[in-house]
């Protein structure tokens, strides 16, 4: 999309998600039924490529450095683990800790444990892990420096901001956030997320949903929204 004229262009008909931009290419993870892989093309939709694959991959979030990825890949419904893949190797290697979304720090892998609603760190071998903040229920994560930014979509929804060096946690909006990207220093995100809640009948501001056995949440209004270290508005 032009940031300036707010016109969008498509340019690939995959069903894309975990995006990185590097240099003029665009890796992600190419979502499709039954597996998915790591893709890679040019910023203009041409020159498609797979660089990773392997049988019922399932990735679900995935960092790039250099050459070696770090994601998160779910092999069966609740066993959402994360791995690490360096390019050449036959296959990836299980860090086997469990995690839901995952960002990465210096030399540090920080992510969401959703069997624990917590929020912890480790070494990008997989081991010290160590738990951050408890009580949490994460839905995306984005980080800007020393700075991981986490959105809830349960229990205290909103955007949080914490500090790597100073462990400092704080809240710095009611908004849920997905899809969260820094650009020029700043924090971009859509005001959206799904959760999958039992409201008992009862109506939730601010939350359009339906009922099927549980009731689906949605929650936000799928707007876009900039963050630039002192508030956060509307664009």
């Amino acid at each position: 999309m032009d940031m300036t004229t707010k016109e969008g262009v498509k340019i690939s008909s995959d069903r894309c998600q975990d995006l990185i931009f590097e240099g003029d290419e665009i890796y992600y993870v190419r979502v499709k039924v039954g597996t998915n892989g790591f893709m890679k093309m040019n910023a203009d939709g041409t020159g498609v490529t797979e660089v990773f694959a392997e049988e019922n991959v399932y990735v679900t979030g995935v960092e790039k450095i250099g050459n070696t990825y770090y994601f998160v890949k779910n092999p069966a419904i609740g066993y959402k683990t994360l791995y690490t893949y360096t390019v050449g190797d036959t296959k990836a290697t299980n860090l086997k800790l469990k995690a839901f979304e995952m960002v990465i720090v210096g030399e540090k892998i920080y992510y969401y444990d959703d069997t624990a609603n917590a929020l912890k760190r480790c070494d990008k071998n997989g081991e010290n892990a160590e738990t951050l903040v408890s009580n949490v229920d994460i839905n995306d994560l984005c980080v800007n420096g020393t700075t991981v930014y986490y959105s809830m979509q349960a229990k205290t929804v909103g955007l949080y901001a914490y500090n790597t060096q100073t462990g400092a946690n704080a809240k710095i909006s009611d908004l849920v956030a997905d899809g969260m990207r820094i650009i020029d220093g700043k924090l971009w995100f859509i005001n959206t997320a799904v959760n999958y809640i039992e409201t008992g009948g009862m109506d939730i501001p601010n939350h359009k949903g339906s009922v099927q056995g549980e009731t689906i949440v949605y929650l936000g209004d799928g707007k876009l929204y900039c963050y630039d270290g002192v508030k956060v508005e509307k664009k």
